[in-house]
């Protein structure tokens, strides 16, 4: 039954499929190197007497937790639910990263929050990431979910006697 599930996790295509799997989380993987990049040069320039950029850290946190867990996915065969509510956690941690920068940089900026950062443009540009990494998420999260049931009801099927003994 087991060897029966796990040729299921191998397979190439579908919604569940490796390709689609693997296609995923290199996406996630760039989005957090990206996000990384915006927010740690940001941050890089900051100057050491300012102590309230939380939110900068709050966002290399994110993508860093994103790209930890997009290398752990690389080298480790991930089957346990535990892993697809961590999928769902990054998701939502995405949408508070949107949030917090989305209120601040989308639409009319402050001269205050202006000042903060280097660039208004990269920090719409992070906000457009943020929100890229938290569809890509929801997805693997669905993804997870999704193979879940697939091997539930393969499991079932095997499950079951051929005919009366």
């Amino acid at each position: 039954q087991k060897r029966l599930a796990m040729s299921q996790y191998w397979h190439e295509t579908g919604f569940t499929g490796t390709i689609a799997r693997a296609t995923l989380r290199t996406l996630q993987f760039v989005t957090s190197i990206i996000l990384l990049g915006i927010y740690g040069n940001d941050l890089s320039h900051f100057p050491p007497s300012r102590v309230s950029n939380t939110d900068w850290i709050f966002a290399m946190v994110v993508a860093l937790l994103s790209a930890a867990t997009c290398i752990l996915h690389c080298f480790l065969t991930i089957k346990r639910l535990g892993w697809i509510l961590w999928d769902f956690v990054l998701c939502v941690l995405y949408a508070a990263l949107t949030g917090v920068f989305g209120r601040t940089y989308l639409g009319k900026v402050e001269f205050q929050d202006g000042e903060v950062t280097q660039s208004v443009a990269a920090m719409r540009a992070g906000v457009a990431f943020a929100i890229i990494g938290m569809a890509l998420w929801l997805i693997t999260w669905i993804q997870g979910i999704s193979w879940c049931c697939i091997v539930r009801r393969i499991t079932r099927r095997t499950d079951k006697p051929d005919g009366p003994e």
